[in-house]
């Protein structure tokens, strides 16, 4: 980009939050950034809650590093959406290289944001967005370039994994291992994003914008609580030989897209069912290449700040622009693009064309489309996508 960066370059850091404590931490302890990189305000809502940092770096107003032109670089880590969303935009407007973990934001605003920061020559930069420590972004546009992709998968919610792993693992039955996990912090007090499957659809969404080439509305994105576990559907799929997962997955077919999040159960000797605790995994697959993995810690203060930190080297280096094909609106549609076979717990009677077999309130499907699949479990237990 040629930008003409200060001798020190000055942050603006928004949010000292999880993520924002993290970031602290890792620019202040790390010589890097010595000569390179300081933070000079922090926003934060209440500054009585912050005693252990200088107070000089506090602020409450957002004002006071937008409008600081000694501030080239922002990082935004409020999370949230309109407030965060408005923000991000100041900072571009004037003149700010800015680094964001907001998946929020991004599944709804990508490809405007980043339009708005080539139009004010500065950066945008996401890598911590969509997989907390996984290194994906900058795959994806390097193989974008010259690699057509038409399928992610992945598990991108580092906080169900954890609560599904000690199901596994530990034999532990939901509702322990949900307030085991609770107890140790991978899931938040309102875990709604997590086990409601909010976080991973904003994350497949953003993945998608950028390997299919267009924009993508969030709002015909398909999710499945993965709340709606039961131990009955656990014990029965382990003594099966499967795993049950949470897995986020889309498709691309001609200008037709299909983007969901649902329980999955895959065999007990497949690489996504090693995939244990907060680790992430994101398999693309390529016309070119296949399919390629990317695994790393999805959750965690320390795995996410250090990819946010990762992308301010890139700036801090003039390495960080970002730049994909936008090819328009793609059509999201869920119902009839894919057939796939799913298990169903249920006390109901399913249409028997599209049964395989029974086994007692368990229902294995032939290749059923979505919306074949919506309307034999409106009333079901819970269910889940089989991946043999």
């Amino acid at each position: 980009m040629g930008w003409k960066f200060m001798s020190v370059n000055y942050i603006g850091l928004l949010g000292l939050g999880h993520v924002g404590s993290g970031v602290y931490d890792i620019i202040k302890q790390n010589d890097y950034f010595k000569t390179k990189a300081k933070i000079k305000k922090i926003l934060v809502r209440n500054k009585e809650k912050y005693k252990e940092y200088p107070d000089n770096l506090l602020t409450t107003n957002s004002d006071d590093i937008i409008n600081d032109k000694e501030i080239n670089i922002v990082i935004e880590a409020i999370g949230g959406g309109t407030t965060a969303y408005e923000l991000i935009k100041k900072a571009i407007t004037h003149k700010k290289h800015v680094i964001t973990a907001n998946k929020e934001v991004l599944s709804v605003h990508l490809n405007e944001l980043l339009e708005l920061a080539h139009e004010n020559n500065v950066y945008l930069l996401f890598e911590a967005a969509v997989g907390g420590g996984v290194p994906i972004v900058a795959s994806i546009i390097n193989n974008t370039k010259t690699n057509e992709i038409n399928h992610i998968k992945g598990i991108i919610n580092g906080s169900t994994n954890f609560l599904l792993s000690l199901i596994q693992e530990q034999g532990y039955l939901y509702d322990k291992a949900f307030n085991e996990a609770s107890r140790l912090g991978y899931l938040e007090a309102d875990p709604t994003d997590d086990i409601y499957g909010y976080d991973p659809v904003r994350k497949i969404v953003v993945l998608s914008t950028m390997c299919f080439k267009g924009n993508i509305s969030i709002n015909h994105a398909y999710t499945y609580p993965i709340s709606k576990a039961n131990d009955q559907f656990i014990i029965y799929v382990n003594n099966k030989n499967y795993v049950l997962k949470y897995l986020a997955e889309a498709y691309k077919k001609d200008n037709m897209v299909s983007i969901r999040v649902e329980p999955t159960i895959v065999r007990k000797t497949s690489f996504f069912a090693m995939v244990s605790k907060e680790l992430n995994i994101i398999e693309i697959d390529g016309a070119n290449t296949g399919k390629l993995e990317f695994i790393g810690k999805g959750a965690g203060k320390m795995p996410t700040g250090n990819a946010i930190v990762s992308d301010l080297t890139m700036i801090l280096e003039d390495r960080g622009y970002i730049d994909f094909p936008n090819n328009g609106e793609l059509n999201v549609c869920f119902n009839d693009l894919f057939f796939d076979r799913y298990l169903i717990q249920t006390e109901e009677d399913i249409p028997e064309d599209i049964v395989d077999y029974k086994d007692g309130m368990f229902v294995y499907t032939k290749k059923i489309s979505a919306r074949q699949l919506e309307k034999i479990t409106k009333n079901a237990m819970f269910y889940a996508k089989i991946e043999d």
